[in-house]
């Protein structure tokens, strides 16, 4: 271990990331931030280094009860850390600027790696927990290994695909397609874990199940479809939560789709700057009709946490999250391997949002989806996260 004492029983994880861990946008921030909580619940120390920076124009999401301050570096002018206290966990923002000139970045990122080291030399930690392929992220990754510190690289999509992923210990993943496809590419190490969750930003402790939700309306993710649905159906209201896609991206989909979205008084848009419990509140049914591959699918995992009736399409490790506890529609048509929405699907998906208007057989599929759904909530996951994290201390020898 890394400290002397009775610390020496603590171990001692940093999280490293080059975007913010509050940036409800990305899965993967928040992924990160989840499995921090989740072991600083369990007993391990744990302090992050990041940026602000968020993916597109997205803006970071606090928790309420988060204690936030912001300091001024004595010794080098304009830059600020932002400091976050919450569950146990002091996570550093640096503050780079979402739409700063280039030769400001470059001075942040260098006040940036000057505080990793810092932080290495002081808070000690034994393992490191980040992501990242540029030159830079490599480059943080070799410093901590050098210094006998274990590196654990948490892969949540299937870009890393297309790179070389070097200086790790250990890959972690959230779905066994993931750690297939990985594995396949010839990587070793590769280990997998189910999406983490943290039950007091996912879990709505009140709800008001109204709405038929689809999250991010892009086009990859099944805009045109839920447009369709929302077109044929106007008796039901349909939530559309905006996150790295907008609510114009939706209207302009659907109007490529001779779908008037105006037209429509069933449609309400929501801002995507909330707490995941806060649009499960209202949330009904929720809707990924997804038409690439899922490389986790966390949205439908915290749906099932909420004992929501859960509806996927059959894209990537969609049908491994929900497996019996949610609805799997696979889309009837694909034109070279890319899911088309012909009439067929529209009528598929349309059938079950039928059922689900209907109190009786929403009643019957939420009850079973609230009973099934726990292995999605933190008790159920913190103590195989601990356990696994913990093995990777004194696990084999280092891949380079």
């Amino acid at each position: 271990m890394s400290q002397s004492g009775d610390l020496a029983a603590t171990p001692r994880l940093l999280l490293l990331l080059i975007q913010s861990p509050f940036d409800g946008s990305s899965g993967a921030a928040v992924s990160m931030r989840h499995m921090a909580y989740l072991l600083a619940k369990s007993g391990w120390q744990v302090h992050a280094l990041s940026t602000d920076l968020t993916e597109g124009d997205a803006t970071n999401v606090f928790p309420h009860a988060a204690r936030i301050s912001r300091e001024c570096d004595a010794n080098t002018e304009n830059q600020a850390i932002l400091r976050v206290q919450h569950e146990g966990i002091t996570f550093e923002l640096i503050e780079c600027g979402q739409h700063s000139p280039e030769h400001a970045r470059v001075n942040r990122f260098d006040f940036f790696d000057r505080r990793y080291v810092e932080i290495l030399d002081t808070f000690r930690p034994d393992l490191i927990l980040t992501f990242g392929a540029t030159h830079a992220d490599l480059h943080r990754r070799a410093i901590a290994r050098t210094r006998g510190i274990r590196v654990i690289f948490a892969l949540h999509n299937l870009a890393y695909l297309r790179d070389s992923i070097q200086e790790y210990d250990e890959l972690l993943v959230p779905s066994a397609i993931m750690a297939n496809r990985y594995a396949a590419a010839g990587y070793q190490q590769v280990h997998r874990l189910p999406p983490p969750m943290w039950d007091e930003e996912i879990i709505a402790t009140e709800r008001e199940p109204v709405f038929f939700t689809f999250v991010n309306p892009e086009r990859a993710k099944g805009a045109e479809l839920i447009a369709h649905l929302a077109a044929r159906h106007p008796e039901l209201p349909f939530l559309i939560v905006e996150s790295r896609a907008r609510s114009g991206h939706f209207k302009t989909i659907a109007k490529a789709a001779g779908i008037a979205i105006e037209k429509l008084d069933n449609i309400m848009f929501s801002s995507g700057a909330v707490l995941p419990k806060d649009i499960f509140a209202a949330t009904r049914v929720l809707l990924m009709p997804s038409l690439v591959d899922e490389a986790a699918g966390r949205l439908a995992a915290e749906s099932l946490a909420n004992g929501i009736p859960t509806l996927v399409s059959d894209a990537g490790a969609l049908p491994e999250i929900v497996g019996s506890i949610g609805t799997v529609l696979p889309f009837k048509t694909r034109n070279a391997d890319i899911p088309v929405i012909d009439e067929a699907t529209i009528a598929l998906w349309s059938e079950q949002l039928g059922l689900l208007s209907q109190d009786d057989y929403y009643q019957v599929k939420a009850n079973f989806v609230r009973s099934s759904g726990k292995q999605y909530t933190t008790a159920y996951q913190i103590d195989s996260y601990a356990a696994w994290f913990k093995s990777c201390l004194n696990s084999r020898p280092a891949y380079s």
